[in-house]
């Protein structure tokens, strides 16, 4: 299954003036697997959490968002990158 990863509490550094961002798209078993796998390979600050829908529950933009993000990173189809990971808009982060 494929959960919408969000990310919740402003940060300075990776979410200035959002509380919430669509932040990947990853396929896994569970909604605790797919936290796992996300917590892993993104920044969350003290003051932020991640949270995981299924993709069949999720806002067609948010979707979008996390696509287009995806797409300006050319470097994420380059990288060695988690498997179950489908879609972010942190390419930087999973190295």
């Amino acid at each position: 299954m494929e959960y919408l990863i969000y990310r919740y509490g402003a940060n300075s550094y990776n979410q200035t003036r959002r509380w919430k961002m669509p932040l990947a798209i990853v396929e896994a078993k569970s909604k605790a697997e797919a936290l796992e796998i996300a917590y892993g390979y993104h920044t969350v600050y003290n003051n932020q959490h991640l949270e995981a829908i299924p993709v069949s529950r999720a806002k067609r933009k948010d979707l979008d968002e996390v696509w287009i993000g995806t797409l300006k990173y050319k470097e994420f189809n380059d990288i060695k990158r988690h498997p179950q990971i489908i879609a972010t808009q942190e390419a930087w982060e999973i190295f």
